[in-house]
C-alpha cells in the first residue's frame, strides 16, 4: 500500500498549458530527472529514450525561442512547425542563432553576452549536430524501422557516450533556457 506522500495525482488539466516555454520545461525536467536517478547501467537500457528526450527538449527549446526572438529581430523566422522540416534541429539551431545575431546588432549586446553565448553555442552546435546525425528526422530513436517499415533507423553500428551527451546537454541546454531573459535586459521598456 502506497503512503499517503507518494501517491501519484492521477488528475492533471493540460489544455489550460499551452505555450512552448511550459512544454520546454517539462521535458527539460523529465531529462533531468533520468539522469539523476538512473545509474550507469540503467542508462545503457533507458539510452534511446532519453536520446529522444533530449533531441525533442531541445527542438521545443529552439522552437520557443525563435517564435520569441523573431518578435524582436525583425526578421522571419524560417520556422515550419509540419514536416520533416520542422523537427530538423540543424536547421532550427541556424534559425535561432540568425536571431540571436540580428537582435545582437540591432539592440547592441554587450560584447561579453556576446562571447559567452558563443562559447555555450559552441556546445549547443556540437549537441545538436550529433544528434541530428543520428536522428535527423526525429524518427531514429523513437522507432526501429524507418517508415518504410523494413529499413533500419540506424544501419551501422552507433557508438554515443551518454556521459558526454549529458555533459554538452547540461551546459548548452542554458542558452536555450536563458537568451530570452538576457535579451530582455537589453530591450526599451516597453
Amino acid at each position: 500500500m502506497l503512503e499517503e506522500s507518494n501517491k501519484w495525482n492521477y488528475s492533471v488539466p493540460l489544455s489550460h498549458q499551452n505555450e512552448w516555454w511550459r512544454y520546454f520545461g517539462e521535458y527539460l525536467w523529465f531529462v533531468q530527472l533520468a539522469f539523476n536517478k538512473a545509474d550507469q547501467n540503467e542508462m545503457s537500457v533507458i539510452s534511446r529514450p532519453v536520446l529522444f528526450l533530449i533531441r525533442h527538449t531541445l527542438e521545443l527549446g529552439y522552437k520557443g525561442n525563435i517564435v520569441e526572438l523573431q518578435k524582436i529581430s525583425g526578421i522571419e523566422s524560417k520556422l515550419k512547425l509540419r514536416g520533416r522540416v520542422g523537427h530538423n534541429l540543424e536547421n532550427l539551431h541556424q534559425d535561432f542563432e540568425r536571431h540571436f545575431r540580428e537582435i545582437s546588432k540591432r539592440y547592441s549586446i554587450d560584447a561579453d553576452i556576446i562571447a559567452q553565448f558563443d562559447r555555450i553555442n559552441l556546445r549547443l552546435t556540437n549537441l545538436t549536430n550529433v544528434l541530428h546525425r543520428l536522428d535527423a528526422d526525429s524518427y531514429a530513436f523513437r522507432y526501429p524501422f524507418k517508415t518504410d517499415g523494413t529499413t533500419p533507423s540506424f544501419q551501422q553500428i552507433e557508438t554515443l557516450n551518454i556521459a558526454e551527451v549529458k555533459e554538452l546537454f547540461t551546459t548548452a541546454i542554458t542558452l536555450l533556457k536563458y537568451t530570452t531573459d538576457v535579451i530582455a535586459e537589453y530591450l526599451p521598456p516597453t
